[in-house]
């Protein structure tokens, strides 16, 4: 719009005479690289701003299509191709050697879209659609299976780790003499991993009865 088209054109152009020293100026193409440059760049913030849904080939398209933009401008202006371009010959190394024109690259989008942000901000809060809506319900969904996740994972390793600590028998602290140690392990109950079952109360693991030392 017009908003956009004002900041683009005076941004670079503002910052590019604020960056002149001692009599050096831009030119007319190199102004002119400045420019189209802060257009590519506020075009991309735009569409970013239009799209809805983030994934990998919409992150590789954004980045590639800005570095694929400073390399072929770059490629423009070789000596192999001055023929086609004589009058934008070593421009772009002019304008990269520049802290004005990389000034002006990041803060001409920036300035652009903050209409666009504040009015999508605005209406994403107090006038939602029913895209908005259903997608804000779909990332609120996500996020609270991700916690379920979470819970029941910590849930399966606590259990876990407590089985196998049941587990481990390691005996008893104290000495006994010979039958008491047999009279009172046999009321131990079994391992889980060996598959018996505990015996009932009042009854020894062992058939025959056990006799007290003399």
């Amino acid at each position: 719009g017009i908003v956009h088209s004002v900041a683009v054109y005076f941004v670079p152009m503002v910052i590019a005479e604020s960056g002149m020293k001692n009599g050096w100026e831009w030119g007319m193409y190199a102004q002119g690289l400045a420019v189209y440059t802060a257009l590519v760049l506020t075009t991309t913030a735009k569409v970013c701003l239009m799209v809805k849904s983030w994934i990998w080939i919409t992150h590789f398209a954004v980045i590639f299509s800005v570095l694929f933009y400073y390399l072929f401008i770059w490629a423009y202006s070789i000596p192999l191709l001055i023929d086609w371009a004589p009058d934008i010959f070593g421009v772009p190394e002019t304008c990269f050697a520049a802290v004005a024109f990389w000034l002006a690259s990041l803060v001409t989008p920036l300035i652009a879209v903050i209409p666009d942000v504040t009015i999508q901000m605005v209406q994403l809060i107090f006038f939602p659609s029913e895209t908005d809506v259903l997608l804000e319900r779909a990332l609120l969904d996500q996020r609270a299976q991700k916690v379920k996740s979470k819970k029941h994972a910590r849930k399966s390793s606590a259990f876990f780790t407590f089985g196998k600590a049941r587990q481990v028998y390691t005996g008893f602290g104290f000495s006994a003499e010979e039958g008491q140690a047999q009279f009172i392990t046999s009321y131990i109950p079994k391992s889980p991993v060996s598959g018996s079952s505990p015996p009932p109360p009042g009854q020894a693991a062992s058939s025959s009865p056990v006799q007290a030392p003399s």
